[in-house]
């Protein structure tokens, strides 16, 4: 269980290449109002995995919960750490995540460079994560995990409505078997986006707005 765990972790507390077409995504599962999608990656022994599903608040108030990094762990579970290493602008940032993982297997890490995108017309709202090298990272002893392109999209359905598809594709590294990945990463959009849907609910969210 040790090992599953890890592995849930692991997608469950990074995150997330939006594809603007779910209907290019082969469905799995339909969990409590979670569609749950895979695709295959050419070159990649690891799936992609992402999931839809409709949260009751204002778009702001989902994109308040994905963007405050330093609120992450409340909803994230293992996340030992997450902080921005640099704040490009507000809506661009490079920030540092560490996941706990069990005693005998080595925490991992991740620098991931974040950016957000707003269409005013559409209502749509991205927010688009991957890794990078970057200079000014922590020096790691754990092992640095790659997220090869990560994402949020939201869209605003009513003005208490807000539609969201998440995606993932990514790597823990290390000796973990690719199949073992492969399996229990099916689990990260339902743990995910439950998790959300209870964050958003907190009565001291605030809302965003793109403008201020």
């Amino acid at each position: 269980m040790d090992i599953i765990k890890l592995v849930i972790v692991f997608i469950y507390s990074v995150f997330l290449i939006t594809s603007e077409d779910p209907s290019s995504w082969k469905p799995i599962a339909n969990t409590n109002g979670i569609k749950i999608f895979e695709s295959k990656v050419p070159g990649s022994s690891v799936i992609a995995i992402a999931g839809e599903t409709m949260i009751d608040a204002p778009i702001g108030k989902v994109a308040s919960v994905l963007m405050d990094v330093s609120r992450r762990a409340e909803w994230s579970t293992n996340l030992k750490e997450a902080r921005i290493l640099e704040l490009k602008s507000k809506h661009e940032w490079i920030e540092y995540n560490h996941v706990e993982t069990p005693i005998f297997i080595r925490d991992r890490d991740f620098v991931l460079e974040a950016k957000t995108e707003f269409d005013s017309k559409s209502k749509h709202w991205w927010i688009r994560y991957h890794s990078v090298d970057y200079p000014d990272a922590p020096k790691t002893k754990f092992i640095r995990g790659d997220m090869h392109r990560a994402a949020f999209r939201l869209k605003s359905i009513s003005e208490n409505q807000t539609e969201i598809w998440a995606e993932a594709h990514g790597d823990p590294k290390g000796a973990i078997p690719k199949w073992i990945v492969n399996l229990f990463c099916r689990e990260w959009p339902r743990l995910a986006l439950e998790a959300l849907k209870k964050q958003v609910a907190k009565p001291d969210i605030t809302e965003l707005n793109w403008d201020k």
